[in-house]
């Protein structure tokens, strides 16, 4: 009877084990993986567009006082709009994103135990 394979990571459809990585559906061997690291993402001009036309439609209504209110809500939709972070890792044929994270400890997190399988990986098998 084979032992369980050990569990680094086991979280919101991410699992990583001591010869793998499966995210959803898809499965990435450690063996092939050459690196690993985490990719900011930050709000595209698409994202601000909104915040950015609330605040010019602040700025037209100005002289009916209601343009303040726009202009501040433009601004603090505009600052709060939140940086992405991908896990992505490369092999010796492609790099992929494997998954998106709304803040950097949760990715940080992964490829924490992403990196630990795969240094376990390398070193006993």
């Amino acid at each position: 009877m084979n032992a369980p394979e050990q569990l680094f990571y086991d979280k919101k459809g991410i699992r990583v084990t001591a010869h793998s990585v499966t995210v959803h559906s898809d499965k990435y061997l450690l063996s092939t993986i050459v690196h690993v690291e985490i990719e900011a993402e930050k709000p595209t001009f698409g994202d601000r567009l909104k915040p950015l036309l609330l605040i010019i439609a602040g700025i037209l209504l100005l002289i009916l006082l209601i343009g303040i209110v726009l202009i501040i809500i433009g601004a603090k939709w505009w600052f709060s709009l939140p940086s992405y972070y991908w896990l992505v890792i490369e092999t010796k044929s492609s790099r992929s994103r494997l998954s998106r994270f709304s803040d950097e400890k949760s990715a940080e997190e992964l490829r924490s135990a992403l990196t630990s399988a795969i240094t376990r990986n390398r070193i006993y098998d």
